[in-house]
C-alpha cells in the first residue's frame, strides 16, 4: 500500500504561539495527512502552524534562538524537536484541518537544473520548488465509501517514482488507477478529482 507524503519545514508565517510574549516571526510549518484511524480527522489533510519564540530562559517549547534545528530525528535529538511535525498519526493542537476531502498527498522536488527528484539534494540551494498532486473526493461521494474504503483507495494511488518523473505524469498514473478500479462503488469514484500545481521557492535576496 501506498502511503502518503507529508512537509515539514520553517517559514516566515505566523502561527499559533505558545504564550503571547517572546514571539518570533517564524513558524514550523506542516502539510499532512492524518493516517490515526481513531480521529475525527482520519484521511483529512491537516496543516500545522506552529509559532516558535525567540526566548531562550527554557528548553520548551524549542526557541528560535537555537537554530539551526532539525525537524525530524537526529542524532543530537533522536526523537526529533517536533515529533508531531513528522509524523501523520501523533496529535497535536496546532495541526487543523484544511482539506476535509483531500486525501491523497503526493510531492516531489523541482530542481534548479529543471529535472524532478523524489530525495531532496545535498544542498537546499539546488531546490527550484514543489511538485504537488492531490487526490480529493467531493462529500457526496464520499459518503459511498467508509474510512478503510476510503483509506484501501488512497492505498491504491502510486507515490513518485522513477518511472513518472515527468510533469503531469503522475496524474495522468493516477487516473488511470481510479479508471481501472473494480473493488469500489463507481459512483464514489466518480466523485474523485485530481489535481497537481507547482510550488516555486524564491531565491534568497543578496
Amino acid at each position: 500500500m501506498e502511503v502518503n507524503y507529508q512537509l515539514s519545514f520553517y517559514s516566515a508565517v505566523p502561527g499559533y504561539y505558545p504564550m503571547s510574549s517572546y514571539k518570533s516571526p517564524v513558524s514550523l510549518v506542516a502539510y499532512r495527512v492524518n493516517s490515526d484511524s481513531t480521529s475525527w480527522t482520519y484521511n483529512k489533510t491537516e496543516r500545522m502552524g506552529k509559532g516558535l519564540l525567540w526566548n531562550a530562559a527554557t528548553p520548551t517549547p524549542a526557541p528560535v534562538v537555537f537554530m539551526p534545528l532539525t525537524i525530524g530525528p537526529s542524532a543530537v535529538v533522536p526523537l526529533g524537536t517536533w515529533p508531531a511535525a513528522t509524523s501523520t498519526s501523533a496529535s497535536d493542537p496546532d495541526y487543523e484541518v484544511i482539506g476535509p476531502q483531500v486525501f491523497r498527498f503526493e510531492y516531489c522536488y523541482l530542481l534548479t537544473t529543471g529535472n524532478l527528484s523524489i530525495t531532496p539534494p545535498t544542498s537546499v540551494s539546488g531546490i527550484a520548488g514543489f511538485i504537488v498532486d492531490i487526490a480529493a473526493i467531493d462529500p457526496k461521494s464520499k459518503v459511498l465509501l467508509n474510512d478503510a474504503q476510503a483509506a484501501l483507495l488512497a492505498g491504491q494511488l502510486s507515490d513518485y517514482t522513477l518511472n513518472n518523473l515527468a510533469p503531469g505524469q503522475l496524474r495522468y498514473t493516477l487516473q488511470y488507477a481510479i479508471n481501472a478500479n473494480t473493488t469500489l462503488p463507481r459512483p464514489a469514484l466518480a466523485g474523485v478529482r485530481l489535481y497537481e500545481r507547482s510550488f516555486y521557492i524564491l531565491p534568497p535576496t543578496p
